[in-house]
């Protein structure tokens, strides 16, 4: 209590407020009351001392009606009144509580610890803390401070005010150890003196810190302290050791050693063998230990043996403990995490499992904490969806409760990579992703969590290669039976008997043929990619059916509505910077109304800043687009000034070169502009006064800098490799191979290799000069920003394939001209010519994606999409 521990007081004690032994007393203004109801502290509030009184600022309030506290703030007392240090005020708007702070009441006044301070800054609510009204001046408990730190709004706490000072219950300790904030816990302030879960606890023995583990101390466990450690201390060794003969002969002679606390750690025996991972000690311990000695908890972090066990994954340590004391599973640590939440959050699924089924069900319901919303948070972090769809179902209020980082299930479920529109696939992946059907989960009514069999791997993950390869082909046969088509069940089928066959074949000859070992290596890399495409199809399912069952439910309950109004709001907005467009639309079909939402900005103006072109492209899908592109936000910008900004660095990163950045946020503007109303291209917005245009223009200047940085470099590089190029062809052209006759032509003109040789010559010096004169062009570009739509991107096209084109026929050329000379010697021409084949293969490795990126780029169909649906 404030003011210490009191006992024994006599009867007209002046503080004896805060204990029973002096009942039915408390102190108020006016002196002790007596006969006070059981439990009042402040009988000056309460009707059964003085009826229909109440205590403000101005002294004891009558005629107060029934249960009101603070009359001073009813307006059934007396209408648009309020208290403040000068009396009662008047005509108070309606709402307004503090007048005293309300420009309207008083300008420019406020009221402080001191009185009235009168010329306000405007705004200023606490000017006891502004530098304006008292420099250098703020309140505390103690009174008023001053000299205080430019800043420092707590200067009882700031040892820059009183050095080693800190304030507490009891006034002002001095002399405080460097970095204690709270002296009445430090011995050093006064001694033989500590605090725990009961209160202030007196007369400690020298050097104890913690006054609930003592004897001294009625009614709380006892504990060795300091030189009594000594005597347990074998018994910790061996539990720790694993040596359970040598702790139970200790046991026999000490029984009170299961319950004994390590000092510093608060550990028991326990807690040292389900750390240790004895799972036999653990068990002999439980069935030597009562219940409630099963409940004690660590000093560090408040763990319990189960919470431990969790967090090491040992579900036979927890079953043999909840066996005993299903009241450990209601417990939680200092963190208010239950043993379930632990082991989800160190991955242990089995365990969780385990413990999910066993956790009484009211343990996870919102009114108990965030211990539910976090199961369900951290099972879509993880992608399990068994044990979160049970509990989902039976409370859908945990989809919009905090949860231990006070993140909603909901907002987890909008930020997670779950969703079909968070994956990329090729064609064949898109197909086989389609053609596969997975039953959704279905609605259940009851608990059914499977415990897996962990123990055995072997009977889990199959104990060959065969057995793995021929469950997954039975498990895709069976999800894939409702397919109308049936075409990826066949292919399957065909795949699975290709392996069988294979196995076959290495049984009976005991020799495995490169045929039949390529056939294996072919069907299980297919099986490893249909494995992962039907592996992320289940995710996607699930995680959409959670999607559906929780919009279900929030358009059922208008109370849940309510209160899920600013988790929705987050999470759709977190679901559009994630670009999440299934969670996008079933919220928005759920409830259109979500389209208008934002006092700062739209849906929509986050897709386009945050460069999203599957949930822009969600505009051209609902009716009421043209309102949507008439929205502006509190600065007045409008899209169009959105795709004037610069897009967060990891959209652009995903493109390879500053110029192709470029060229993809002028695409995004330019989509943009065709959208928004005419007006809107010269509209100014606030603060900055800057058209979209000139927008786009300041925030892309550096990044236009670095684009045509980077087309000089790229053009100059292949420019040096294009006149390289010439020079040699030219020559070549010159020098032919076997020279001239005597009648000035050429000593090979009938042979086909030198007609090759010819031709090749030709088309690689004529490819060179263009590429190169393309290339020279780049370089004396002006570089606007438009010309990193189309035109730069052009030139580039022309440069790289006329390049390419141009190595490609030196080489032809070279071999040919090689094959003129050396004829016959096939030993020395076909080593030559494969190696001649290596230039070309690296340039096209490593510069043929750059340009079919530059041609998709742009002449491709690009990133927008037109022809959506109509959705909403």
């Amino acid at each position: 209590m404030a003011q210490g521990v009191w006992q024994n007081m006599p009867q007209r004690v002046w503080e004896p407020s805060l204990h029973p032994s002096v009942p039915n007393t408390s102190t108020g203004p006016q002196g002790v009351w007596v006969n006070i109801p059981q439990g009042v502290l402040e009988p000056s509030l309460h009707p059964s001392v003085v009826p229909n009184t109440s205590t403000g600022p101005q002294g004891v309030w009558v005629k107060i009606p029934q249960g009101v506290l603070e009359p001073s703030l009813h307006p059934s007392v007396v209408p648009n009144t309020s208290t403040g240090p000068q009396g009662v005020w008047v005509n108070i708007p309606q709402g307004v509580s503090e007048p005293s702070l309300h420009p309207l009441v008083v300008p420019n006044t406020s009221t402080g610890p001191q009185g009235v301070w009168v010329n306000i800054p405007q705004g200023v609510l606490g000017p006891s803390l502004h530098p304006s009204v008292v420099p250098n001046t703020s309140t505390g408990p103690q009174g008023v401070w001053v000299n205080i730190p430019q800043g420092v709004l707590g200067p009882s706490l700031h040892t820059s005010v009183v050095p080693n000072t800190s304030t507490g219950p009891q006034g002002v300790w001095v002399n405080i150890p460097q970095g204690v904030l709270e002296p009445s816990l430090h011995p050093s302030v006064v001694p033989n003196t500590s605090t725990g879960p009961q209160g202030v606890w007196v007369n400690i023995p020298q050097g104890v810190s913690e006054p609930s583990l003592h004897p001294s101390v009625p009614n709380t466990s006892t504990g060795p302290q300091g030189q009594e450690y000594v005597q347990y201390k074998p018994f910790f060794e061996a539990v720790q050791a694993g040596r359970w003969e040598t702790a139970k002969d200790f046991y026999i002679q000490h029984p009170e050693a299961v319950r004994v606390r390590h000092p510093l750690y608060g550990n028991t025996a326990l807690h040292i063998a389900v750390e240790a991972g004895h799972v036999d000690i653990v068990k002999e311990l439980v069935s030597l230990m009562d219940e409630a000695d099963l409940e004690i908890k660590s000093t560090q972090v408040g763990r319990t043996a189960l919470d431990i066990a969790a967090i090491k994954g040992i579900t036979e340590m927890a079953q043999c403990m909840v066996t005993k004391n299903q009241k450990l599973l209601s417990i939680p640590n200092a963190f208010n995490e239950l043993p379930i939440v632990q082991a989800y959050l160190l991955g242990h699924g089995h365990m969780a499992r385990y413990l999910y089924s066993v956790t009484p069900l009211e343990d996870l319901m919102p009114d108990k904490g965030p211990h539910g919303a976090s199961i369900i948070s951290l099972c879509f972090s993880a992608k399990e969806f068994d044990v979160s769809w049970n509990l989902i179902q039976r409370c859908p209020k945990l989809a919009v409760t905090l949860n231990r980082v006070l993140f909603t299930p909901l907002e987890a479920l909008a930020a997670n990579p779950s969703f079909l529109s968070s994956a990329e696939l090729n064609f064949w992946q898109q197909w086989v992703y389609d053609c596969l059907y997975i039953q959704p989960p279905p609605r259940i009514n009851h608990i059914c969590v499977t415990v897996q069999n962990e123990e055995n791997p072997q009977a889990n993950n199959g104990g060959s290669l065969f057995r793995s390869v021929g469950g997954l082909v039975e498990r895709l046969v069976s999800h894939s039976e409702k397919q109308k088509e049936g075409l990826v069940s066949k292919i399957v089928q065909i795949l699975g008997m290709l392996v069988t066959i294979s196995f076959v074949v290495d049984l009976n000859s005991n020799q495995l043929s490169k045929s039949v070992y390529v056939i294996n290596i072919w069907v299980l890399n297919v099986n490893s990619g249909i494995k992962r495409i039907y592996e992320m199809k289940i995710v996607q399912v699930n995680a959409l059916a959670f999607l559906k069952l929780i919009c279900e439910e929030i358009n059922k309950d208008f109370d849940m509505q309510q209160m899920s109004y600013p988790s929705v709001r987050s999470a759709i907005f977190l679901a559009v910077r994630r670009g999440n467009v299934e969670f996008v639309t079933h919220m928005c079909k759920a409830n259109p109304e979500l389209l208008m939402i934002g006092e700062y900005r739209g849906l929509f103006h986050v897709a386009i800043e945050c460069r999203q072109e599957k949930i822009y492209n969600l505009i051209y899908g609902i009716s009421t687009k043209d309102t949507i592109t008439n929205f502006v936000d509190v600065y007045s910008n409008n899209m169009l000034h959105m795709a004037g900004l610069l897009s967060p660095s990891a959209q652009r990163n995903q493109i390879p070169g500053a110029a192709l950045q470029m060229q993809r946020e002028l695409q995004w503007y330019k989509e943009v502009e065709t959208i928004v109303p005419p007006r809107f291209l010269e509209f100014m917005n606030l603060g900055e006064n800057l058209t979209p245009r000139e927008l786009f223009t300041k925030n892309h200047s550096e990044l236009l800098k670095k684009g045509e940085k980077w087309m000089k470099e790229t053009a100059t590089s292949y420019t040096v490799v294009g006149a390289l190029i010439i020079t040699i062809m030219f020559a070549a052209v010159i020098t032919i191979p076997g020279g001239n006759g005597d009648t000035g032509f050429p000593t090979f003109n009938d042979e086909k290799l030198f007609m090759l040789f010819i031709i090749s010559d030709a088309i690689s010096l004529f490819s060179s000069t263009t590429a190169t004169l393309t290339f020279l062009g780049i370089l004396t570009s002006r570089f606007a920003e438009d010309d990193f739509l189309k035109s730069l991107p052009t030139k580039m096209i022309i440069g790289l394939a006329t390049l390419f084109l141009a190595i490609a026929t030196m080489m032809i050329a070279f071999s040919a001209a090689l094959l003129i000379i050396v004829r016959g010697h096939s030993w020395i021409v076909i080593p030559t010519i494969l190696l001649s084949s290596v230039p070309v293969t690296l340039f096209a490795w490593m510069q043929f994606p750059l340009l079919v990126r530059i041609i998709v780029s742009t002449y491709g169909k690009g990133i927008f999409n037109r022809n959506v649906k109509r959705w909403l």
